[in-house]
């Protein structure tokens, strides 16, 4: 199921939306379907995640259910970015299951593919949620007045101004991400995980895009 979520300065719409979805995802229902999400920003001057709408789902812990997940930049590169994350993931627990079905892979083995698929996608859907709402909608706005206080142009920036909002950044978003992995594992059955060897970098000399890694160490115990 695809849902895309367009209508963010429509009253209620985010809280509406976000109910709906968490609906679709807690539905006992024998053949659950996979769920994908894209937050288009339609007015084009945030380019990130609304914020009501990302903190909603974060609450009911959707991201740890969803299948596929983007708000950056374009609607082109939302969905561009929402869709294969999802489909090929759904894929891969599809074949996974096939294979363990057919025998063709042990039970062990297959447990084990499990488990670094879920781990996989547990980075990826952290990224986003780090690189695409936490940056775009919490930290690049202050981040960018901050800049253009000093004068800077937040398009060109200088390697030393690059330097300089790489430190803004990094100083704003590495507790949000400590927090937001704390939150995104605490209620999750899979395995708890701690965010450490965080890197935030703007590969482009502004502020418009950011790269932004980080190493998630699983426990071997839920």
């Amino acid at each position: 199921l695809f849902y895309v979520f367009a209508s963010r300065f429509e009253p209620q719409s985010a809280q509406n939306f976000a109910a709906l979805i968490q609906q679709q995802v807690s539905s006992k229902d024998t053949s659950p379907k996979g769920i994908i999400i894209a937050d288009v920003d339609p007015r084009g001057d945030v380019q990130g995640g609304d914020v009501t709408f990302t903190e909603a789902l974060k609450k009911d812990q959707v991201f740890t259910k969803a299948y596929g997940y983007a708000c950056w930049n374009t609607a082109g590169n939302t969905i561009g970015t929402a869709l294969p994350h999802g489909i090929v993931y759904g894929m891969a627990k599809t074949q996974l299951a096939t294979q363990l079905k057919a025998k063709n892979i042990s039970a062990k083995t297959s447990k084990n593919l499990g488990h670094q698929l879920l781990e996989h996608q547990n980075w990826f859907m952290l990224n986003r949620l780090l690189d695409d709402y936490t940056y775009h909608s919490l930290v690049r706005p202050e981040v960018q007045q901050a800049i253009r206080e000093k004068k800077w142009n937040t398009f060109r920036l200088t390697t030393e101004q690059t330097a300089t909002a790489e430190q803004m950044c990094t100083e704003k978003m590495l507790p949000l991400a400590k927090s937001t992995a704390a939150q995104f594992f605490g209620k999750t059955k899979g395995k708890p995980a701690t965010l450490s060897q965080f890197q935030f970098d703007l590969p482009w000399n502004r502020t418009f895009e950011a790269e932004i890694d980080f190493s998630l160490t699983f426990s071997k115990k839920p």
